[in-house]
């Protein structure tokens, strides 16, 4: 079963008037978003609501309390699937980039842009993340260890004492667009954003089938195709 990473409040507004709430994690399964829909009275074939707002994302954060620009709950849940597949690495790095592609949402109180999301979630294994480089010094120990820049690598060891590591660190930093997010070192620089998903159809994604037990029946006739049964895990 995969992890849930997105938390939503939606809610819908009936014909009479009345605002139903509801709260669903994802990534979920088809009876789990049945359940969400039965909850704030939308029908679960065709549905409908008025609002989603993200009220927790682990994978990222600044998606907390924020509005979502007419997102569908298909696209949320391939979101949440996207994040879930994503390695410890790859979320850092989508931590480090998101904000620079979703900043004029942001900056205006706009609703963010699902296409955009799921769009940010592709390319991120091309970006350099270091373990343990929390700040400019740290990272400009890391520039001379690694012969990072020219100059201070053709410099006698002897020499390398009067660096300042924080001026070093500095100037890497700058040239890589590099940041700092919870104790590493992100080259946002890298990071190249490509349009994947055009708003319309959803890239093709492995299903992952969700169930306890899988049973086969066979017919007695030799030949004929084995069908399999799922017992759904909700």
């Amino acid at each position: 079963m995969q992890e849930k990473t997105l938390k939503l409040e939606i809610a819908n507004q009936t014909k009479d008037g009345k605002i139903y709430y509801g709260l669903l994690e994802l990534p979920a399964s088809d009876l789990e978003i049945e359940d969400a829909m039965q909850q704030i009275r939308s029908n679960p074939e065709r549905p409908t609501y008025t609002d989603i707002s993200a009220i927790s994302c682990r994978a990222l954060r600044l998606l907390e309390g924020k509005r979502l620009d007419t997102p569908s709950i298909r696209e949320l849940n391939f979101f949440a699937q996207r994040l879930t597949a994503l390695s410890a690495e790859e979320l850092s790095a989508l931590q480090a980039v998101a904000p620079k592609f979703l900043s004029d949402d942001l900056d205006n109180y706009l609703p963010i842009s699902m296409k955009t999301l799921i769009n940010l979630t592709y390319g991120l294994d091309k970006v350099t993340v270091t373990e343990a480089v929390r700040n400019d010094h740290e990272l400009g120990q890391h520039v001379i260890d690694n012969d990072l820049h020219p100059d201070i690598a053709a410099l006698p060891e002897d020499s390398l004492r009067f660096i300042d590591r924080r001026e070093a660190g500095a100037w890497l930093r700058e040239q890589e667009g590099g940041v700092y997010i919870d104790g590493k070192y992100i080259v946002t620089g890298e990071y190249r954003y490509t349009e994947i998903y055009d708003g319309i159809t959803l890239p093709e994604q492995g299903r992952e089938d969700r169930y306890v037990f899988r049973i086969g029946i066979a017919a007695e006739e030799k030949g004929e195709a084995k069908q399999w049964i799922c017992l759904i895990c909700v």
